[in-house]
């Protein structure tokens, strides 16, 4: 079976925002063992995505930040740890945990959820995020509840 590494070490909306590339990724790859991570500082956010699709096998959580540059002075992504979770899965796909954009100028062309899977190569052609919400959160007007 086909093992996917999808994940952003980036920050909370940041994971949010790439649901739909995601969801695309697994239309486009229905029987692949989907695998999630995120920084550690970041990792709890990863929370929305349990019980998401029974694809998702596994959610990592790496040591280091991004590959382009250090954070707090752990160094670069991946760190030895990293690498050895990497090794031992043997991933067939690995998205950029730090994928960047292609065009100064994207936000006058895509929304920013398109634009995601753009960075990724990837068509995302719906805007409405699917995830759903824990037990217990309100959503009030003008807000954002996950």
């Amino acid at each position: 079976m086909k093992k996917i590494y999808f994940g952003i070490n980036g920050q909370f909306g940041d994971i949010i925002i790439k649901e739909h590339t995601l969801r695309k990724i697994m239309k486009l790859n229905p029987d692949a063992e989907i695998y999630m991570g995120a920084y550690k500082k970041y990792f709890e956010i990863l929370d929305v995505y349990k019980n998401y699709h029974p694809n998702i096998k596994q959610f990592i959580k790496w040591e280091r930040y991004t590959p382009r540059f250090e954070k707090n002075g752990d160094g670069f992504w991946p760190s030895e740890n990293d690498k050895k979770i990497i090794d031992k899965i043997g991933f067939d796909k690995m998205y950029d945990v730090a994928p960047v954009h292609k065009e100064h100028d994207w936000v006058t062309k895509r929304h920013i959820v398109q634009e995601c899977g753009n960075m990724y190569g990837i068509d995302v052609d719906e805007i409405k995020v699917n995830l759903k919400k824990h037990e217990g959160i309100i959503k009030e007007n003008k807000s954002v509840a996950i």
